[in-house]
């Protein structure tokens, strides 16, 4: 059988789908060597985090360039004449945009229906996700999620056949170790924010908690990930608070840089309004670093007992799990023995083998 996968969402745009994307093209050759894989890549987009050099040394594996960034709407023509021109069998698209208009059975990852929630649903962006992530799901052979939350949130909206909708957990790789790529911030605490800036990730409400929280002292807030049209505003509200001097716009990050930035964190804060899994929790818990996380059903599910949870409409409530994650005390390391456990249950290797199997799924559907 031989897969066509979209990798053209590994690079700096796509922070936590670029990280799985790559993921899964790093472990499934290995888990699954009497397949073929064809990776659709484009390597004219700007790449600091993705060796694809890795990717090539399987037999098993052939990389064919294909343009298009996951983003734009012609994307998939270029990658359905790649489909034909390969005879590939099966699509894995990590991202919606690769499974429209694919003229073979398609596997495709939602992540979340941000979109289609209240806060989600203004602008013409929106809309046209929205209509993509319905066009993808219903035309399926199978849909991959990454939690049973928003798993049946797709089963309820799109009332699709329960077994086509499977939810598997992306794979964990514990974050690199060295030094800090700005030795500055060795200096003082820092609380660690990792994302695109965008609305829902509820940055102005964590920049008000910073404030309340640190209104003086040397706590910092580390803002990591690749810099949007929002940034200017959260700059300027960065200032309005008092906070222009502790408070860090990373830009985007290299793996080796970040992985740093998370062991040195004081804490990892992701106080958002919806997610569909939370990726950098993940992430923080495999070095055994506190997290803030809002009080979400679908982080409860990531994170259970791990995570200091709050309200994330409340800058009080935020800015008291902040005061509390820098504490030490007993009831710390209890969370941290307890995220380090969760952690541990979700590396590639213990996880490949379910995404291996919807192989199967996608070629009887």
């Amino acid at each position: 059988m031989k897969i066509l996968f979209d990798g053209r969402v590994c690079w700096d745009h796509f922070t936590g789908i670029g990280r799985y994307a790559f993921g899964l093209i790093h472990h499934l050759p290995s888990a699954c060597p009497d397949l073929s894989f064809v990776v659709a890549w484009n390597p004219s987009l700007p790449n600091r985090r993705f060796d694809w050099g890795q990717v090539r040394e399987f037999e098993n594996v052939r990389l064919v360039e294909c343009g298009g960034s996951g983003l734009g709407p012609l994307d998939p023509l270029g990658l359905r004449s790649v489909a034909r021109a390969e005879r590939a069998d099966l699509l894995q698209a990590p991202y919606f945009t690769s499974a429209l208009a694919s003229p073979i059975p398609s596997i495709v990852t939602i992540y979340d229906l941000i979109p289609f929630e209240p806060a989600g649903r203004r602008g013409l962006h929106a809309a046209l996700a929205r209509w993509g992530i319905a066009r993808a799901a219903r035309s399926a052979a199978a849909v991959i999620t990454l939690t049973e939350v928003v798993r049946e949130q797709i089963l309820r909206h799109f009332a699709l056949d329960g077994a086509c909708v499977i939810a598997i957990p992306p794979g964990l790789e514990a974050p690199p170790q060295g030094p800090l790529h700005d030795p500055s911030l060795a200096g003082a605490p820092y609380v660690l924010s990792v994302g695109v800036h965008k609305p829902h990730k509820n940055l102005d409400g964590l920049l008000e908690a910073m404030a309340l929280a640190f209104p003086s002292g040397q706590t910092r807030l580390v803002l990591a990930g690749p810099l949007s049209p929002l940034t200017p505003a959260l700059r300027a509200r960065a200032a309005s608070l008092g906070l222009v001097h502790r408070v860090v716009f990373t830009g985007p990050l290299e793996d080796a840089q970040l992985g740093p930035l998370y062991r040195g964190a004081a804490a990892v804060a992701l106080v958002s309004f919806s997610e569909g899994f939370g990726l950098p929790l993940a992430e923080a818990m495999s070095v055994r670093v506190p997290i803030v996380a809002s009080d979400l059903p679908v982080l409860r599910e990531v994170c259970g007992r791990a995570a200091i949870y709050v309200a994330p409409d409340s800058p009080e409530s935020i800015a008291e799990g902040l005061r509390s994650a820098l504490r030490q005390g007993g009831e710390a390391q209890i969370r941290l023995a307890e995220g380090e456990r969760r952690a541990a249950e979700l590396s590639w290797p213990a996880l490949v083998r379910r995404y291996a199997a919807c192989y199967g799924t996608g070629v009887s559907a």
